[in-house]
């Protein structure tokens, strides 16, 4: 909905967001999901990686803009990769599904809401530019440190209870139309 040549250099991230939910949307259909089944085999999870290098060595790191094809790529590249990845069995995936990660998983959407916010804090008692390696370790352990307990909080105190509300609202929804939908087919 903004102009093509926008100053707001951030709407670019949106294509990778929606891209994201089309693979989602299409892993939730049978049709759909037999199709991308391909990407889970050792062929579609190459590809999907030779396609992620590729572009993102031959690129700037700072922003892939929109309106280059490496930009499509890469975007297609992470999503094979993704899709490959949640659909095989690979070897890590137990340590995926182990308790740490899954307590950042469930506190990653937190993690990137507050992590610049957080670097911040932390660069306060640990100054960066110092050229000392273990100042720099640890600002970056502190930072992360810093992140999960913040990202722990809000989950708790605000989006956890947020999905409990939104559940029960979803369910009042379902059950009104459901109810709303019988009435009518009985008329």
């Amino acid at each position: 909905m903004l102009p093509w040549l926008s100053n707001w250099i951030h709407w670019t991230d949106y294509s990778r967001i929606l891209f994201g939910c089309l693979l989602a949307l299409s892993l939730s259909e049978e049709r759909t999901y037999g199709w991308l089944r391909w990407a889970a085999k050792p062929v579609g999870l190459v590809l999907g990686l030779v396609m992620f290098a590729a572009t993102h060595f031959a690129t700037s790191h700072a922003y892939l803009q929109s309106e280059t094809p490496a930009e499509g790529l890469y975007t297609i590249a992470i999503g094979l990769v993704i899709v490959g990845l949640v659909m095989s069995q690979p070897p890590w995936a137990s340590f995926l599904s182990s308790r740490a990660m899954v307590f950042v998983g469930k506190r990653s959407y937190g993690i990137y809401l507050i992590h610049i916010f957080c670097i911040w804090l932390v660069e306060i008692a640990f100054p960066s530019g110092s050229g000392e390696l273990l100042i720099s370790i640890g600002a970056y352990v502190s930072a992360v440190l810093v992140s999960l307990v913040v990202a722990d909080v809000l989950y708790r105190v605000v989006e956890y209870p947020g999905i409990i509300i939104g559940r029960k609202l979803s369910v009042e929804v379902i059950s009104r139309s459901s109810s709303h939908n019988l009435i009518e087919a009985r008329n």
